[in-house]
């Protein structure tokens, strides 16, 4: 006999509070090369899981890069986002200082130290679930566009 236990909801949220996840996010301190096993240890494994998302839209500001994720439930129903990283050309990791919740996920906007044009930064990596690891170029605007996406 086999018996299965569920560990979320039927709307798919965690067991966990959202209080208590929103307070476990904001804890969690990730590096670059452990991020898969950080991300667990920090939020636990079910709601590492759940997360289901992919960079649409990135975009160089002037003292900041917003990157709209596209955000599947239950995550695109929370006020904050998932812990996710950024890597500039020179290897300098960033999480984001905020997060604003969109219709279709959410937008993270990170700072930068320094010039942010195309030639000054002509590329970022993100790191984020399941433990992917994606380099975006920039186009002579300094925007990166998923194709077909935003």
């Amino acid at each position: 006999m086999i018996l299965v236990v569920a560990v979320s909801r039927p709307n798919g949220k965690p067991l966990i509070p959202e209080a208590e996840l929103a307070r476990l996010v904001g804890r969690a301190r990730l590096s670059w090369a452990d991020y898969g096993e950080g991300i667990k240890a920090a939020l636990g494994a079910t709601p590492a899981a759940q997360w289901h998302g992919a960079p649409v839209e990135v975009r160089l500001a002037e003292s900041s890069i917003k990157v709209h994720f596209s955000v599947g439930v239950p995550w695109n129903e929370y006020a904050f986002g998932f812990p996710i990283l950024l890597r500039d050309p020179e290897g300098r990791v960033a999480t984001p200082v905020k997060y604003e919740r969109t219709a279709t996920g959410g937008v993270y906007t990170f700072r930068h130290e320094g010039t942010l044009t195309p030639l000054a930064v002509p590329w970022v990596e993100l790191r984020y679930p399941p433990n992917e690891e994606q380099r975006v170029i920039f186009d002579a605007t300094g925007v990166w566009r998923k194709s077909g996406g935003a």
